[in-house]
């Protein structure tokens, strides 16, 4: 699978935008496809946060459910929040989740989805 990535060839150079080839999944894999949020949220009114998972499976559309824990969290400076930590089972496929939230305070936030497995 290609993929276009940033990509630093030697330490303290700059990085370059380049084409490369990724390992597409495995088989069983749950991926966290997507993060997405509105380009503008304001302050105080309430926003959903979208997380597409998907469970791989055989890659013929089969595979047995996989139960695990679906965390949201979210950065702020040097300082890490988890906003939401739920129990979910996946189907073969992709499955939406959307996690509402609300801004008390203007200023750059980073959100990150982590699955992980039962096992």
């Amino acid at each position: 699978m290609k993929t276009r990535a940033a990509v630093a060839w030697k330490a303290g150079q700059p990085l370059e935008v380049t084409t490369v080839d990724l390992a597409g999944p495995k088989t069983g894999e749950v991926l966290v496809e997507k993060v997405s949020l509105p380009a503008i949220a304001r302050r105080g009114e309430p926003f959903d946060v979208q997380v597409l998972l998907n469970n791989v499976g055989r890659g013929d559309g089969a595979a047995a459910p996989v139960g695990g824990t679906l965390e949201l969290l979210r950065r702020r400076g040097d300082r890490t929040t988890l906003l939401s930590r739920q129990k979910v089972e996946l189907p073969a496929g992709k499955r939406p989740f959307a996690v509402r939230q609300t801004l008390e305070d203007a200023d750059f936030y980073v959100y990150e989805a982590v699955f992980t497995p039962d096992d």
